[in-house]
């Protein structure tokens, strides 16, 4: 194998994901768009048409199996995400997807940290598994939607297994900086419909608010 790290073949899958879920008709897709202002480069910047203008969806970064962890892919997503942070004023929020081989995680970052500090919710520079659900009290802050419909249209947009104990005898996998579970296979058949609806959350919503 060499140096060879076949990271291209997590891209082949990934693009092929990407592509069925985030169709053209609603999104665009670019590999390795240099954000502005950085040379900061995410493998895949998912945008959707806001008015006349794209703004961010989703962010992916994609790993080989080798000389690879999720915590040092979150690390570089969170440079990546930092100057989109500034131009926003410092309020936002977007998901991410994170794949290293054919294992995956979804998440949604928050740049409002202090915020889930406060609230001690899980969570590693911002970034929220996407399968783990904030309490009713906190999201209303932090998504600034204060009434219980909001809190029952959140909460109704999972069905996929959001118990730890649950996820874990799944053989989902967690990390020592997130230590909910969250990180599923793609060989795995019992993940196939938790993975499909955790990439249908995110292709059918915007990120901290209500269904699109």
């Amino acid at each position: 194998m060499g140096d060879n790290t076949f990271e291209h073949r997590t891209g082949t899958a990934a693009n092929s994901l990407v592509t069925h879920y985030f169709p053209l008709s609603k999104f665009t897709c670019t590999p390795e768009q240099i954000q502005d202002l950085s040379n900061k480069k995410p493998d895949l910047s998912i945008e959707r048409l806001c008015g006349e203008n794209l703004v961010p969806h989703c962010f992916v970064e994609l790993k080989s199996v080798i000389r690879s962890n999720f915590g040092d892919i979150l690390d570089q997503l969170y440079d990546t995400i930092l100057n989109t942070v500034d131009i926003h004023d410092g309020l936002f929020s977007t998901f991410v997807i994170a794949m290293k081989g054919t294992e995956i995680a979804f998440f949604q970052f928050y740049s409002y940290i202090s915020l889930l500090d406060e609230y001690n919710i899980v969570h590693y520079k911002g970034f929220i598994p996407l399968n783990q659900l904030i309490p009713a009290y906190p999201y209303g802050d932090i998504n600034d939607k204060h009434e219980l419909i909001d809190y029952l249209k959140y909460i109704s947009k999972y069905p996929m297994a959001t118990d730890a104990n649950k996820l874990s005898n799944l053989g989902v996998k967690s990390t020592h900086k997130i230590p909910f579970p969250h990180i599923w296979n793609l060989l795995n058949k019992d993940h196939e419909n938790h993975v499909h609806e955790l990439f249908m959350n995110m292709a059918n919503n915007i990120p901290g608010t209500d269904i699109d």
